[in-house]
Order: C-alpha cells, then structure tokens, then sequence
C-alpha cells in the first residue's frame, strides 16, 4: 500500500511539474507582450486588409493581409547593453496575443495615390472650390479626435491651435496641443498632453490651462497680425514629423504645416515661413513657462 502511495506521489509532482513548464514563463525572463489585430482599411474605392501590431510601449505597425491567430515569429530575442548603458544580457519571452475582433479604418480619399493638389481645382455641382488637402486632413485626424479635439474652421471664435510631435524626426507616439482662446481683453491658453500607450491608441495624460500675461497677451497679437499675408498653401513637410499651426479668425481661417529639419533643407521656404515659425516658439515658448510640457511628463 506504501509504494503505491509513493507512484502516486511521484507521479503527480512530475504531471504538476510538467504543465508548470508549459504553461509558464521562466521566471527569468522578462515577457514582452505584442497584440495584433486583423484591420480592414477601407477607402471610397478599395478596401484592403492587413493586421497591425501593438508593442507594450504603444509603438504600432502594419503587415498587409491577415495574419494567422496562431502567429508567432520566434519566441525569445535579448535585450543587450549599450557602450554608454552596459547591463548584463536580459532574456525576453516574446509573446503575440491575438485580439479576434476585426477593427474598420475609414479614409474619406479615394485611392488616387500621392500629389500634390494645391494647385488644382474641384467642380462639385457646378461650383469650383480651391482643394488644399491639409485642410481635410485635419478634419479627419484620428489624434486630434482621441484627445478631444474639434473642427475649428467654422468656428465664430478667434483661436490658434498647435499639434506638436515630441519627436523630431523618428516615430512619435505622444504629442502636444497648444490652444490659445483670445478675448477680448485677454488670452486663455489651452494644453492637452496625449500618448499612445498600448492597443486603445491615443490617450489623453493631462489637460491645463492658464491666463496669459498682458504682455504676452499684446505681444503675441503682434505676432498673429505678420501671418496675414503668408499663404497657408506653402508647406514643407518632410524630412521629419511636421508641426501643424491653425489659426482661425471668425470667418478667416489658416493652417500651415512644417518640420523642424524640412525647415532646415529649404531655406526659400524657411524664409517665407518665418512669421509662422516665429508665432509657433513664441506660444511653445508660453507654454513651457507655465507648464511642464517636455516629453518626459508623457512617459
């Protein structure tokens, strides 16, 4: 009776052992959780799939098609020190979840490839309206929806609003919005902090406000009054992730977009921007001594 007791024993402490190591990763490891989702991308013309992945600090990217539930690439990589950062190699159990809902992208583009349209002109009903995609592109910014934000360019009020990358030039996941709300006397000025921090996409981190000095309130209406004459169809874009200034006076409205290293390349296009660029530090300037805004505060 003792022995079979002991069988039994032995058995269950090697059955436990062996659904512990399936089931379980090495305590050792550090696991590093990526999700994917199937997407379906939907223009007014084509509709295409693909899957995107969701790494834990927000980071995301796309393959074309669906990819299988059971995808997984590999299942350990190593995190190894740097000449200025040395740390003892950390192993990481990478691990793909599989979100089994299938999202939907709508773009309001039709699939007519890359241009550039400010110079042509769209006949809608026998009425012919200048076409500058920057316009519809705010109008349909998925970061501007997740923090909260609406359409200005209709609004009876007077207001500049910034979007501001915290990156330069490689891939931001968190962004600032600076809103400046005029009155008549005074200015509000408006901040929205916001971050990618896992699947669900952009998220809101913090919001505040202050009233701006008189003397900043007179000086910065000095500056808003230079852009008068600069045209808003004048952009540079690229090389690296643009800053958008809009600016909207009751029925007047403008938006411009540059980058801080496209700025650099062109310096006819520097030039000319100049009272924008100047507009866009002075009120990145307010912000930052009322508030904390670098982007440690989003991490």
């Amino acid at each position: 009776m003792k022995r079979y007791i002991f069988i039994f024993f032995y058995l269950s402490i090697w059955t436990f052992g062996i659904c512990q190591s399936q089931n379980i990763v090495n305590p050792l490891f550090r696991l590093y959780i990526t999700n994917f989702q199937r997407i379906v991308f939907v223009t007014m013309d084509s509709t295409y799939k693909c899957t995107e992945f969701i790494e834990p600090l927000g980071k995301f990217y796309f393959k074309k098609y669906f990819e299988d539930s059971t995808y997984s690439p590999g299942e350990y990589s190593y995190e190894i020190g740097t000449k200025d950062k040395p740390v003892s190699p950390i192993p990481i159990a990478l691990k793909f979840k599989f979100i089994s809902n299938i999202d939907t992208i709508n773009t309001y583009f039709p699939n007519n490839g890359k241009g550039n349209y400010f110079d042509s002109m769209i006949n809608l009903n026998g009425v012919v309206y200048n076409y500058n995609p920057i316009h519809f592109d705010i109008e349909c910014s998925y970061i501007l929806k997740q923090l909260g934000e609406s359409v200005i360019k209709n609004l009876h009020q007077n207001i500049i609003r910034v979007l501001d990358p915290c990156e330069d030039l490689n891939f931001s996941n968190s962004y600032r919005i600076f809103t400046v709300q005029f009155y008549k006397d005074y200015a509000k000025l408006y901040i929205t902090l916001g971050r990618t921090v896992n699947y669900k996409g952009m998220q809101i981190i913090k919001k505040d406000s202050c009233i701006l000095k008189q003397d900043d309130f007179e000086f910065l209406k000095k500056k808003l009054a230079k852009i008068n004459n600069i045209s808003d169809t004048v952009e540079c874009r690229e090389p690296g992730n643009p800053w958008i200034l809009e600016y909207n006076n009751n029925s007047e409205y403008k938006c411009f977009i540059a980058s801080y290293y496209c700025l650099q390349e062109n310096k006819q296009k520097k030039k000319y921007l100049s009272p924008v660029t100047e507009l866009y530090e002075l009120i990145w300037l307010y912000a930052r001594r009322n508030f904390r805004i670098d982007c440690t505060t989003l991490k």
